[in-house]
Order: structure tokens, then sequence, then C-alpha cells
């Protein structure tokens, strides 16, 4: 940044809200670009998958599916029932 003749406090608000558009519009155009690449990657992850799309594989063996999501919810069910145990076994002492 070069030394600046600031002779009076507008000139010094002036110079101080020049640098925050400098910034902010070099800032958000990288952020920008960032996002538009991830979300392209993202985009093309998903769709990528041997020409199948996430949900055509989804819907491949939807009883399976179905087991599955039963079991994690009992497994999640019985943590759950242990954490609480556990939290009124701890507040009786």
């Amino acid at each position: 940044m070069a030394r600046r003749d600031s002779s009076s406090i507008t000139n010094f608000l002036q110079d101080i809200t020049d640098d925050i558009k400098d910034f902010l519009d070099d800032e958000v155009i990288d952020r920008g670009r960032d996002t538009e690449r991830d979300l392209r990657r993202a985009a093309r992850t998903a769709t990528d998958d041997n020409g199948s799309s996430r949900s055509e594989r989804a819907s491949s063996d939807p009883s399976a599916q179905l087991d599955q999501l039963r079991e994690a919810v009992a497994a999640l069910s019985a943590k759950v029932d242990q954490m609480n145990n556990d939290d009124v076994g701890t507040a009786k002492k």
C-alpha cells in the first residue's frame, strides 16, 4: 500500500472505503470461482458413476436399503436409550 497524504477525515474515510472495496471485490470473485468449481465437481461426481445417476442406483434394490435403514434406526435408538440411562444414572449420584 502506498503512503497517502490524508489531510482530512473525509480523505481518510475515502481511503478506507477504497481499500475495503478492493479487498472485497477480489475476495468475492475468488470465493465465487471456488464455489463454482466445487459445485461443478459435486455435480460431476453425483452423475458420473458408470453412466448411472444417484437416483438410479438408489432404486436398484429398495427392500435391501429399507432393511439397512431399519437396522441403522434400531442401532441409533439403542444408543440413545443407553445415553439416556447413563444420564439418569449420573443425575441420581
